[in-house]
């Protein structure tokens, strides 16, 4: 009885064993069970197939991860593999620790229902327990979330060479006693959850049309929309002097002065690098007045007494006065009898009463 037990464990065990190896059903043992098992070089990835036959809720792991992107950067989230542990029916020892074989039905999701990032793709990884497939995608929108989602269903793959067999017995490789083995094909839902940041970048340009340059204000959050304060650098230009900043290169009205603020909202296909959230100001100059006013002579008469006024208006409303109407003056672009040597006496005439 003992020698037909012993052949049969033995006969069950190579079973088991070429249908791990064969079909992918064990890898990354144990230290103390690896003997005689080999890890499974491929991982069958299928993102879009859906899992077929029994079916059973997962986990939701926390990964611990976080991740700070920015808008149209791209990430990947290393997804460690699941792991089911075969235990001895009989002794309960450990008999190997192993990852899935299969994976269908993958998705990334942002729980938070923020749409952070999306426009991802799965590869194959190492089947090593610590990298399986690698989801990378797109960071599309700023903002923050903690729960980030790679979804998937896994399937560990213990199946028997003989496609009417539902259990063997094997050796266990610790004690060496027999025992008892179960096929599953059993797919399993997993939710592998980590964090992400994502961030826009908000640019102020100064466009100072023929100017000295002025340096771009600028910040990075993970916001849709930050306030920016115009810049306090004045830019200076031969002839010319600066009054402040305006929204359109024609306009020649200030709309902005130094430490205004500016609010910049995000939208779709902005906020990377390459393409930030961003505005432009123009600087609005005025040309300065580079006339020489003429120099007026020395005046000792009624101009000169009443310190060079800059004009002097002598107005008569009768007749006979010494002199008719005329102004007088040391500025301006017209003039009436400016360089008169004397304005002639003003004075009250009683009988005319002017």
């Amino acid at each position: 009885m003992k020698r037909k037990m012993k052949r049969l464990c033995k006969r069950g065990f190579a079973m088991f064993l070429a249908a791990a190896l064969s079909l992918g059903g064990l890898s990354g043992m144990t230290a103390e069970a690896a003997s005689g098992y080999t890890p499974v070089a491929n991982v069958t990835i299928n993102p879009d197939k859906k899992p077929s036959g029994q079916t059973a809720d997962g986990k939701v792991r926390q990964s611990g991860q976080s991740l700070t992107m920015k808008v149209g950067q791209k990430g990947s989230f290393l997804l460690g593999a699941p792991t089911n542990t075969l235990i001895g029916s009989s002794c309960r020892h450990t008999i190997a620790v192993y990852n899935p074989s299969d994976y269908c039905d993958i998705s990334l999701i942002d729980n938070s229902g923020k749409n952070l990032v999306g426009n991802p793709t799965y590869a194959a990884g190492k089947n090593d327990g610590s990298r399986v497939f690698d989801t990378v995608f797109e960071a599309l929108k700023p903002g923050e979330s903690s729960d980030v989602r790679v979804c998937y269903y896994a399937n560990f793959g213990i199946v028997f060479t003989n496609p009417n067999m539902t259990s063997g017995y094997i050796s266990c490789p610790r004690c060496g006693n027999p025992t008892m083995v179960y096929k599953d094909v059993t797919w399993y839902r997993y939710n592998d959850v980590f964090g992400v940041t994502v961030n826009a970048d908000y640019v102020l340009n100064y466009d100072t049309q023929g100017g000295s340059s002025v340096p771009s204000t600028k910040r990075t959050v993970s916001k849709t929309k930050e306030t920016l304060d115009v810049t306090n650098v004045t830019p200076t230009k031969e002839g010319y002097t600066f009054q402040g900043w305006a929204e359109s290169e024609e306009s020649t009205t200030v709309k902005y002065k130094a430490g205004d603020s500016i609010t910049l909202e995000w939208s779709e296909g902005l906020g990377s690098a390459a393409n930030p959230v961003s505005k432009t100001l123009y600087a609005v100059w005025e040309k300065k007045d580079t006339t020489t006013p003429p120099k007026a002579p020395e005046r000792t008469d009624l101009h000169g007494i009443l310190g060079k006024f800059v004009e002097v208006k002598c107005v008569s409303t009768g007749e006979g006065l010494p002199h008719e109407v005329k102004i007088y003056s040391t500025w301006g672009n017209t003039f009436d009898g400016q360089y008169e040597d004397a304005v002639g006496p003003a004075y009250k005439d009683s009988e005319s009463g002017s």
